[in-house]
């Protein structure tokens, strides 16, 4: 078991419920250190809070609601200039959905392996409301697909972060609850260690409030998920587009519409629009440092394969499924496509 002085406690607070005095009573004495986020609240609750800073609790506060992102953003930053004082940050709700005793578990738990970041992990059964056992699967379903990190619970508010990992955290965008996911994003990206802990599912139906706006937040969520894929489906356009321009220019005004040089037109707008298709995709896609010539070679080689899998997939599947041409050479490269994407991530752009 870990030390008390390894922790902080890091709780964003928007409109507080009794659950949180009731759950600082109880874990107050392994934590060295407690910071609270007012995240705009209302006078009334401010002084609930300040009543708290009395009993030594640190209260950060913003003077209008800037969303939950940015609250864990505010207390990551005290905490990166008080580093000396702790090791890890445990991060939990303030409407008490995390019981005592999975807070003390997942603190456990970062004592096996300090470099990892662990999550309190909800297991979701029959009991709980079928939109959050939906929205759970769906969750991490799609989580899994896009950054090939199989997680129970991607929206968990239970975490224990090492210190020397906050700046990773702060370099995610995202003000409100699609902060959190972004961050478990940019963790995977870095190959970062996530482990998870089973945790209870806690719903408290007495002075309960949530500020989680279902459809604005789940948009944000989902736009924050899907971002990379929206994007690369966006530069594979503009690339498409550039290509056919190019290969206008070059085939009526460079070539002077000679049919004998054809191939060129084909050849020089595919070249350009290749280049500009990965400098896009390494820059903007996936934000990756990996070497110009290493990405660009596996890139080169992955283009070929490409090439090479939409002629013959075409011939193959054209006489298997009796479809017209153009409609098998769609799916065909449909899929090339998504495939496309997948090796980028998970091999040519992996490391940002």
């Amino acid at each position: 078991m870990t030390n008390c002085m390894d922790f902080g406690l890091l709780i964003p607070v928007y409109k507080p419920t009794p659950q949180l005095a009731k759950l600082l009573d109880v874990v107050a004495t392994r934590f060295s250190m407690i910071v609270l986020v007012d995240d705009g609240n209302t006078s009334e609750d401010h002084q609930l809070l300040l009543r708290l800073q009395k009993e030594g609790i640190v209260v950060l506060t913003h003077p209008e609601n800037k969303g939950k992102g940015e609250a864990l953003k505010t207390g990551f930053r005290w905490f990166i200039d008080h580093a000396n004082l702790v090791q890890a940050i445990v991060t939990a709700d303030a409407d008490g959905q995390h019981h005592p005793s999975d807070i003390l578990n997942v603190m456990n738990a970062y004592a096996s392996d300090p470099t990892a970041v662990h999550l309190g992990a909800r297991d979701f059964s029959s009991e709980d409301p079928w939109t959050n056992q939906m929205g759970n699967r769906i969750t991490r379903t799609l989580f899994r697909l896009l950054t090939g990190k199989k997680l129970k619970d991607t929206q968990t508010g239970l975490r224990v972060i090492p210190v020397d990992l906050l700046d990773v955290c702060l370099s995610v965008k995202g003000s409100r609850y699609d902060y959190e996911m972004g961050v478990l994003m940019q963790l995977v990206k870095k190959d970062i260690p996530i482990q998870e802990i089973t945790i209870h599912t806690v719903y408290h139906q007495e002075h309960a409030f949530s500020s989680f706006k279902k459809w604005k937040d789940s948009f944000l969520i989902y736009r924050q998920l899907l971002g990379p894929f929206i994007t690369f489906t966006l530069v594979s356009l503009s690339s498409f587009v550039l290509d056919l321009i190019l290969f206008l220019v070059f085939y009526y005004l460079v070539l002077q519409a000679d049919p004998t040089f054809i191939f060129l037109a084909v050849f020089f707008a595919r070249l350009i629009s290749g280049l500009y298709n990965f400098v896009m995709n390494r820059m903007v896609t996936f934000q990756s440092k990996r070497s110009w010539v290493i990405a660009g070679s596996q890139y080169l080689a992955l283009y070929i394969v490409i090439l090479m899998g939409s002629s013959v997939g075409t011939q193959l599947f054209l006489p298997l499924f009796s479809m017209q041409p153009w409609l098998t050479k769609v799916i065909v490269d449909g899929l090339l496509f998504i495939l496309s994407f997948f090796v980028q991530r998970t091999w040519i752009f992996k490391h940002g």
